[in-house]
């Protein structure tokens, strides 16, 4: 996922394949977006523009 504008950059996390951890890292990331917290962490160091507003699993366009 593109992270902001005018120069993207792609942000993510890797975790194992079939571990059983993508499903409840989504939700945690989802979480912090959705209750702020997210971007207070990004507005503290400026980052705000770089915000995303959902967490996704293979995007199309990654890895393709």
């Amino acid at each position: 996922m593109d992270g902001g504008w005018p120069k993207a950059a792609h942000i993510a996390v890797t975790l194992k394949k079939d571990g059983g951890l993508v499903a409840p890292v989504q939700t945690a990331l989802n979480g912090v977006i959705n209750n702020g917290d997210y971007e207070k962490v990004l507005n503290r160091w400026g980052e705000g523009i770089e915000r995303l507003s959902a967490s996704e699993i293979n995007p199309a366009g990654l890895g393709d």
